[in-house]
C-alpha cells in the first residue's frame, strides 16, 4: 500500500522511520515535493517521524502506520512554529468518479447508538 506525502510548507521536511526506540531517516522533501511510502498492513509497526530541517525549534510530527494505510496523500505544512497535516482519504474505488461516497463514520453510528440507548 502506497501514501504520498506532500511538502506544502516553505522549508525542506525530513522523514525519518522506525520504532519509539531507533529511527533512520529516509527521505527529504523539498518545497513543492512529494515522497512514496509503501506501507505493509501486515508488517513491523513503523512510526514516521516528520521535521523541519532549518527549524529546529519546531516539534517533530508522529504519523502512525493507521495514518499511511488511512489515507491516500498527506500534505505538510508549517505554520505558526508547528507542523501541520492535512490528510486526503485513500480512493477505494468504491464510488465512481466525480461523486462522494456519504457512508457514516464510526463516530456517527456512535451518537446515533448512544441516543438509541439514552433520551438526551
Amino acid at each position: 500500500m502506497m501514501s504520498i506525502l506532500e511538502n506544502k510548507s516553505a522549508c525542506v521536511i525530513r522523514i525519518s522511520a522506525g520504532n519509539p526506540v531507533s529511527y533512520t531517516e529516509i527521505a527529504e522533501i523539498p518545497f513543492k515535493g512529494r515522497y512514496k511510502v509503501y506501507v505493509d498492513p501486515n508488517g513491523t509497526y513503523r512510526e514516521y517521524i516528520i521535521d523541519v530541517i532549518e527549524m529546529p525549534d519546531v516539534s517533530p510530527l508522529i504519523l502512525t502506520p493507521d495514518d499511511m494505510i488511512d489515507f491516500g496523500t498527506i500534505e505538510i505544512t508549517v505554520e505558526e512554529g508547528m507542523i501541520k497535516t492535512e490528510r486526503k482519504p485513500r480512493d477505494t474505488g468504491r464510488a465512481s468518479r466525480g461523486s462522494v461516497s456519504r457512508g457514516s463514520t464510526t463516530m456517527e453510528r456512535f451518537k446515533k447508538f448512544l441516543t438509541s440507548v439514552f433520551s438526551f
